[in-house]
């Protein structure tokens, strides 16, 4: 007996029918697929580059000013 299968909106690669989740256009995901593409999104969109859990932001670096 085949199985029905469809092709990941994101990653291209088949999905049973039975196991796949939707995305906001109706497309089918991987649940997993759908979250990474997610938190990509969130991490790139402007305001969301240095989250509180990540490592601080970098800061200028002063170096010594030359003399004569």
């Amino acid at each position: 007996m085949d199985r029905d299968t469809t092709t990941c909106f994101v990653c291209g690669k088949a999905i049973l029918l039975e196991i796949a989740k939707t995305n906001e256009c109706g497309r089918a995901v991987h649940e997993e697929c759908y979250v990474l593409r997610m938190k990509l999104e969130k991490a790139t969109t402007a305001g969301h580059m240095f989250p509180d859990t990540a490592v601080a932001a970098p800061r200028s670096i002063d170096r010594p000013r030359r003399t004569g």
